[in-house]
């Protein structure tokens, strides 16, 4: 482009002091067409980090790409992932920014694994297609993916601690307890957890319920069929008729399957045992209680002249082994 600059008046303080010289009136400058129309492309950001999705396999990470320099065309440009985990990573696309446009952000989609990995990297990078520069120093970022150590998530009981009441004499009480599984981003598995029961010892009395004469249980394989997050399995107490304490015992997750084989990919939770007391229908030493339990004032008035052999009250014992001493 040219353009023409020209002196049209020259004066000063004093009539005649100043004149235009003619010759050397206009001056012509060539003006040349802008380089680089479409400008300097740069990414934001020297390093994203990918978090693992709560659900599903796929996360989203946005990439910030600043324009610079100029922005008077429209222009394209071209992304892509090299790396280890460039598998992982949508492997390409295209930005387009319009005239004036000085920021842009394009998402990358990130597939995560089904199964335990380390941390993966690759870098992302643009490439301007119908014209400008890439910023050699800044056209790039590095993405890191934190896989999932265990995808198919926690299994864990819901509570640490329950009691359950002998049944009456001659029957057997079921009691049902439920195991929850928790944070799995993979949920479409068959998961088998095996429980096992603990002899647990009362610190104080020294009870403890042992399996197969206070309680017992028909199996002690837990299934989670697909898409579900709970399951639940029995345990059936027994009245073996004996006065006893209360009686403790433990019931625990074992191992974790997926898909009946061992996977490294799930793993015990947070409360991996439930202690489990038996209580008490009929304690060794039996009951004892006032024969007269009355809270009625008037019922439990006595003379104020008793006699010598003062105020008699009557306790009853009932339960326990009478050839025990209380």
């Amino acid at each position: 482009m040219q353009v023409t600059f020209s002196i049209l008046r020259a004066s000063g303080t004093l009539p005649g002091q100043a004149a235009i010289d003619q010759a050397n009136q206009n001056a012509t400058v060539l003006i040349p067409a802008h380089n680089n129309p479409f400008g300097v492309f740069s990414l934001s950001d020297a390093m994203l980090i990918v978090t693992k999705p709560t659900t599903g396999l796929i996360a989203t990470v946005s990439v910030d790409v600043v324009r610079s320099w100029a922005a008077l065309a429209t222009a394209i440009l071209q992304w892509s992932a090299v790396g280890d985990a460039t598998s992982l990573v949508f492997p390409n696309g295209t930005i387009v920014l319009a005239p004036d446009q000085w920021n842009a952000a394009f998402d990358v989609e990130v597939q995560f694994q089904p199964t335990p990995e380390l941390t993966r990297m690759c870098i992302i990078s643009i490439q301007p297609i119908n014209g400008g520069v890439a910023n050699v120093a800044s056209a790039r970022t590095q993405l890191v993916i934190e896989q999932h150590a265990f995808p198919y998530g926690n299994v864990s009981f819901i509570a640490a601690s329950c009691a359950v009441s002998e049944p009456a004499t001659g029957l057997v009480e079921e009691c049902r307890f439920t195991l929850v599984r928790s944070a799995a981003i993979v949920l479409s598995n068959h998961i088998t957890a095996k429980i096992q029961f603990v002899t647990i010892v009362d610190p104080i009395t020294a009870a403890s319920a042992q399996l197969g004469s206070d309680y017992f249980a028909v199996t002690q394989v837990v299934d989670f069929p697909p898409n579900t997050t709970t399951a639940t399995f029995s345990v059936y107490v027994v009245n073996d008729n004996i006065p006893e304490f209360d009686e403790p015992f433990g019931v625990e997750v074992n191992e974790l399957c997926v898909d009946d084989a061992l996977n490294p990919g799930i793993r015990i939770g947070n409360i991996p045992r439930i202690t489990v007391t038996i209580l008490a229908n009929n304690v060794p030493g039996g009951f004892v209680a006032f024969a007269n339990n009355s809270t009625d004032p008037v019922a439990n008035v006595f003379s104020e002249h008793v006699g010598a052999n003062g105020i008699a009250l009557m306790l009853n014992r009932t339960g326990g082994l009478f050839g025990s001493d209380v």
